[in-house]
């Protein structure tokens, strides 16, 4: 996988941050109650649309409490890896990095299933 430039990293997070928000509005849920059912506060969800900082586990509350997929969150325009979208609080801890590193490869399976059935 290349590197990350970190220079991409803030564009990457806003563009997360900005599809959170989407979601959000497309919804049509308070931010308390998404908050809720995503397993943070309503503080927490605002500093997320501006900034793309979620868990994988709430990433994942959020589209489903939102009906979005998670590919609505993670696509990227540029191919950027899922690892610069995934913005954890906690990146540094083993079980948090063990986590991103599984999602890497299930997208990376999952594009490439995609890929042979458009074949």
């Amino acid at each position: 996988m290349p590197a990350i430039e970190e220079a991409a990293l803030p564009s990457v997070a806003v563009r997360l941050g900005q599809r959170i928000a989407t979601a959000r509005e497309r919804s049509g849920l308070p931010i308390a109650t998404l908050a809720r059912r995503v397993g943070t506060t309503a503080d927490q969800l605002r500093a997320a649309e501006r900034n793309g900082s979620l868990s994988t586990l709430q990433l994942e509350r959020l589209a489903e409490a939102t009906d979005q997929s998670i590919e609505f969150f993670l696509a990227a325009a540029d191919d950027e890896p899922v690892g610069a979208l995934l913005r954890t609080q906690d990146a540094s801890r083993s079980s948090t990095r063990s986590a991103v590193d599984w999602f890497e490869q299930f997208i990376e399976r999952y594009e490439f299933l995609a890929g042979r059935a458009g074949d």
